[in-house]
């Protein structure tokens, strides 16, 4: 089994080889302030990186921003079909806050679905757009 790294808040805590329900856990405590950034690196593989987690009232949930990248260090971020690529919204993501796109910004489901994904195959989920 390939060596699985989680870090939070741009490694200020680091789990080995985490479990799925770890893993869960922190994207379940991303909120945008106290905790605003994990990412799950598996070795020989690449990280998947989310940030965060802000409640945003114009779209009525918490959004969060989710990118891919590889050991070569080419990279892939996951698309919202349905968000405005002219809209952005102010974002903390780990150390710094940044306007993203709204096509850039997905919900929680999206981002369960992209890292458990993840963390079950080493691969990116067809299922779910990236660019």
């Amino acid at each position: 089994m390939k060596n699985y790294e989680l870090s939070i808040q741009n490694k200020s805590k680091v789990i080995s080889n985490p479990t799925w329900e770890k893993v869960y856990e922190v994207l379940e405590s991303l909120d945008g302030k106290k905790v605003s950034q994990a990412s799950l690196k598996i070795e020989d593989v690449g990280f998947m990186t989310v940030a965060g987690g802000e409640f945003i009232e114009e779209k009525g949930q918490r959004v969060y921003i989710v990118e891919f990248f590889d050991e070569n260090g080419d990279f892939n971020t996951l698309l919202n079909p349905n968000g405005d690529p002219d809209e952005y919204f102010f974002l903390a993501t780990g150390q710094i806050a940044t306007d993203i796109a709204d096509i850039h910004l997905g919900g929680f489901q999206e981002v369960v679905h992209a890292m458990k994904y993840f963390y079950q195959t080493r691969e990116l989920s067809n299922d779910l757009d990236w660019e």
